[in-house]
This record gives C-alpha cells, structure tokens and sequence, in this order.
C-alpha cells in the first residue's frame, strides 16, 4: 500500500529493512542521542530513516499529533467504552473487574476503586490513558527497586501531574482525553523517542504540522463523530483523504507503528553487551531492577504463551517485550552515562546508522 501511495503522490519510494541485529546495534550507539531509557524500539527505525533523510534534506516533516488531534489510538475508542463502567457504581464495577481480570490475567481496564480514585483527583476524570498507565504500573511495579519503585509506589507521577481539572465539565471526555495527551504525555514523546532528540542525532530538524496552534484548536472544538465513529478513527481526516487516495486506502485499519522488542537485546545474536548489562550481578550494582525476578522473566522468554483469550495472549507478550525492552534501556542508558568507560567497551556515536536500503 506504501507502493501505491508513493506512485499516486509522485515521490520515490524509500524502504528501510532493519534486522533484531540493526536494532540492537544502533541503540548502542543511539543512546548518547536519545538520553533517556525507552519502552520501545521504535526510536531505532526513526533514527536509521532520519539518517537516510539527512542526505537529502535538513528538515522532514513527521505526522505526529495527528492521533492527538483525530482520536487516532485505540485506547480512545475503549475509554469511551469503560467511561461507562469506570462511572458505574461499585458493585458494577467490582462485577465487570473481576470478569475481565479472569479473562485477561489483569486489571489495566477496570483498575481498583481506590486507583481510580486518585486519577480522578489528579486529572477530575477517569482519561482514556488511564488503561495504559495502569498496565505499565501492573508490568513494571513489580521488578522496580530502589528510588524508582518508591516513586512509583508513592504515586509521584499522578500526583505532580498539573491538569485542568474543570475541563472534563466543558468538554466530551474522548476530548479531556486528548487534552491530556497534549499536556501530559505529547511532550516526552516528541523530545525523546519520537521525535527531536532522535533527529538531531542524524542532524536533521523535523516539523510537525498537526501540532501547528490553528490545527489544534481546530480539532479541539470538532465533536467526537469527528474523529471516531462507525468503528473508524480519524474520521475527518479520512474523509479529506479519500478523495485524494480512494476508499480504499483512506478508510484501511490503522496500523501501530512498531519495531521488535524483544530479541534485539536476548537473542543467541545480541552484541555482547547486553549479556554484559542483563547478567544479573549488573542489574544489582546499577540498582534499578530486582535481579532474580529480571531473570525469571528472561527465563520464560522461550516457554510458549500461556493459553487463553486472545486479549490475554496479547497482553501477555506485550508484558514481555515492555519488561525486556525497559530493563534493556535502563541498563544501556546507566552504562552510557554514568559507568566507568572501561568497565565494558560500547559503541560510540556513528555518523550513520541503520539497516539496509532497498
């Protein structure tokens, strides 16, 4: 469908292949740029396509805020969903809760009255990114140590969190939710691993049309059937593009961008430093992770999935990847800035980096 497009508009097609090995090797050398550990690996591809891009031009322009401005993730469409039960009465809830967690082993949809609480003060509503948080807080409380689990613990990002609590009473709550995306969490991704920092590593400047100040508030002040409807996101927009690309392609199932994160870093093929960084004598001298449990789930990486709903299989492996990928990073980003350089020799900065060019 890439093909197609690239024909209709007139532009070469560019294809950027990147192995488990291509990913792991650059975010050897990606870290210094990127300077912050990472749930995802995302970042690796934008890197080797900005350095593909550096050659040609010094600024590109990227689609991030459009799922911002549109509604395009799906935790949107299932926030509207359980805004239903989240408001429910307790009994309701308790009900739902515990069949969803005994459909899939977890309570990232339908959190505990007392964490739905503290998101309600935090933000004056229950924000569809609460399912993401709250799944995160399941994955990673448990391995945590040291001041990163006590933050945790103690709630610290909920509560220095700095909201328009009155909003949610002026607003749709897909449109709260979007707000929060905007104030909360747009920024991390566009410095870190979306977006600046990751450019600036190829020297090159990306621009971010949907994020211009007329755009934004454009769509703030759309409905929701502006943006989801029918079992479709981004509904405006599709409807601009189909007279452009055809049906077929403007109204196609939106697609996540990712990359693998799992093998990069815990395959027979991984570069030898992060056997070095997730050998679990490392893991306790840099103090972030609880070693003997790291180790426990490397040691089921190769076990199959355990059986289940495909909503379960899907979290499961997501689990998985998310564990490896933050420990893998966390690991990588204390060697890169604050070990002794001659404890284990890294990669340095490389002008280009990437996989192979079709």
């Amino acid at each position: 469908m890439a093909a197609e497009i690239a024909d209709y508009l007139g532009v070469d097609l560019v294809v950027e292949v990147m192995t488990d090995d291509d990913i792991a090797n650059v975010f050897s050398s990606l870290m210094w740029h990127l300077e912050t550990p990472t749930l995802s690996t995302e970042s690796a591809a934008l890197h080797a396509l900005a350095c593909r891009a550096g050659g040609l031009s010094k600024v590109v322009l990227t689609g991030e805020g459009a799922d911002e401005a549109f509604a395009g993730y799906q935790a949107f469409e299932q926030g509207r969903q359980l805004g239903r039960i989240w408001d429910s009465p307790p009994t309701i809830r308790a009900l739902v809760r515990r069949v969803l967690r005994t459909r899939l082993a977890s309570q990232c949809l339908t959190p505990g009255d007392s964490r739905l609480d503290r998101i309600r003060d935090a933000f004056g509503f229950i924000p569809a990114q609460a399912i993401e948080w709250e799944f995160y807080r399941e994955v990673f409380g448990p391995i945590l140590t040291g001041p990163a689990g006590v933050l945790l613990e103690a709630d610290v990002p909920l509560t220095t969190v700095e909201f328009d609590r009155d909003l949610p009473a002026r607003a749709s709550r897909l449109n709260a939710s979007l707000a929060v995306s905007y104030d909360v969490m747009l920024g991390n991704y566009l410095l870190g691993p979306h977006g600046d920092r990751v450019l600036a590593g190829a020297s090159v400047e990306g621009r971010y049309p949907f994020l211009d100040r007329e755009v934004v508030e454009f769509a703030a002040l759309l409905g929701d059937q502006a943006k989801i409807g029918q079992g479709y996101n981004k509904v405006l927009l599709r409807l601009a593009a189909q007279h452009h690309v055809g049906p077929e392609v403007a109204w196609r199932a939106k697609k996540r961008f990712t990359m693998p994160f799992v093998n990069p870093f815990v395959s027979p093929n991984s570069p030898e430093i992060y056997r070095y960084l997730m050998a679990p004598q490392t893991i306790d001298d840099f103090g972030y992770f609880d070693a003997e449990r790291v180790a426990a789930v490397l040691g089921q990486l190769g076990s199959p999935i355990p059986s289940g709903s495909r909503g379960r299989r899907h979290l499961a492996r997501l689990r998985q990847g998310l564990l490896v990928t933050l420990v893998a990073t966390t690991q990588l980003w204390h060697h890169t800035f604050f070990e002794d350089p001659g404890s284990f020799e890294v990669n340095q900065p490389e002008l280009s980096m990437g996989g192979s060019h079709v």
